[in-house]
């Protein structure tokens, strides 16, 4: 240790925070006298160094005064070091050395998380005992870190970990991002609890979430009908690859009418008149299937097992299990479709209908949809 370093170091960051020796001495559970030695060349016990360097918001490294080369050679040695015995397996061993550089390094965030996840991957008999521990390192990165990523990891192990009464709270800081949102975070807490049945269960939900939100994120961002002809056609591929025997799955009937609906409108919108009244009447002919299913009827999703057993619930958002049961989560959009009705009758977001609104043709399809609304 570099006394005279040590010394100074103390005394140039107690004067910083405009602290007096008994003021800091209170802060650090010492006695006046000690921070009086320290400042004359003194030092603590070993063990008081993390406390110390944690308040001051600096590494131990800078207490004493080492140099950066070797510090940054110290924590580089460390993360390999760190992932040799994670990729080996050696959990304990990756546990310990987090640790002991959490508290060498406070304001390495990254190493924080590290050691963070390396708790939450404990046996939960033995997690239990580090969770004081894990609690300490995410609210210090959560409270500290300027850098959003290592937030959002101390977020999600916390969510992953935490007590059924606080999760709430740790889940309503989950960024809006897919990978740290909150269906994701659900799924992995599921794992980490080793209750592999549901985490499965909440996984097929989650591929049916993301799909939901590719195929029908808001439409307002159309900028050309020829950008949207792209798009539908797009969307309406994917669909077709869920077939079950060549046929659209239930679940997806009323969304394949409406991206057909949408499809025509953009159509007509490049004057691209006879595809635009093809995929008008292809769109009509699926509403009508759609309309014949009576609400609330559970509905096949799709072909293999990407969605699992779970169900859609046709006019709702929400899914349910093969029994019956809910499974608690809501779609963006869910099984329901805009009125086509509203939407050929009114020009406000439907302009691509004005060239051929004048037609007797497209008129035809007017009281069509009014008729297949009423009935």
């Amino acid at each position: 240790m570099n006394e005279l370093t040590f010394s100074q170091k103390i005394l140039s960051e107690r004067r910083k925070r405009g602290l007096t020796q008994e003021a800091l001495a209170s802060e650090l559970g010492v006695s006046a006298q000690a921070v009086s030695n320290w400042e004359r060349g003194g030092y603590p016990d070993i063990t008081m160094l993390p406390g110390i360097a944690n308040f001051f918001k600096i590494t131990i490294d800078e207490l004493l005064g080492n140099d950066t080369t070797g510090r940054e050679e110290d924590i580089r040695q460390f993360f390999n070091r760190y992932f040799d015995m994670k990729y080996n397996m050696d959990r304990e061993g990756a546990l310990q050395l987090s640790l002991e550089y959490a508290r060498k390094y406070p304001q390495k965030y990254g190493i924080a998380t590290l050691a963070a996840d390396a708790i939450a991957q404990l046996p939960p008999e033995r997690r239990k005992e580090y969770l004081p521990t894990l609690r300490t390192l995410c609210n210090r990165v959560i409270d500290e870190a300027t850098n959003q990523g290592v937030r959002n990891l101390a977020i999600r192990v916390m969510c992953s970990v935490c007590a059924d009464d606080e999760v709430d709270k740790w889940y309503d800081m989950c960024p809006p991002i897919y990978n740290a949102c909150l269906c994701e975070v659900k799924e992995e807490r599921l794992w980490i609890q080793e209750k592999y049945e549901e985490c499965r269960q909440q996984f097929d939900i989650n591929n049916l979430v993301i799909l939901n939100h590719l195929l029908f994120r808001p439409h307002r961002n159309y900028d050309t009908p020829a950008r949207a002809i792209g798009l539908s056609r797009f969307r309406i591929r994917i669909l077709e690859l869920l077939a079950l025997n060549g046929e659209i799955p239930p679940a997806w009937i009323g969304h394949y009418a409406e991206l057909h609906f949408r499809l025509a409108c953009a159509l007509f919108g490049c004057d691209q008149t006879e595809e635009g009244y093809e995929a008008l009447e292809k769109s009509f002919i699926f509403m009508e299937k759609w309309f014949a299913i009576p609400d609330n009827t559970p509905l096949t999703l799709g072909s293999g097992d990407i969605f699992g057993k779970v169900r859609g619930v046709k006019g709702k958002t929400l899914l349910v299990h093969p029994d019956g049961t809910l499974c608690h989560e809501r779609l963006e959009r869910g099984f329901h479709i805009i009125s086509f009705y509203d939407a050929l009758t009114k020009s406000d977001g439907w302009s691509w209908f004005d060239s051929v609104r004048n037609e007797s043709r497209f008129q035809e399809y007017v009281a069509k949809a009014k008729a297949m609304e009423n009935k």
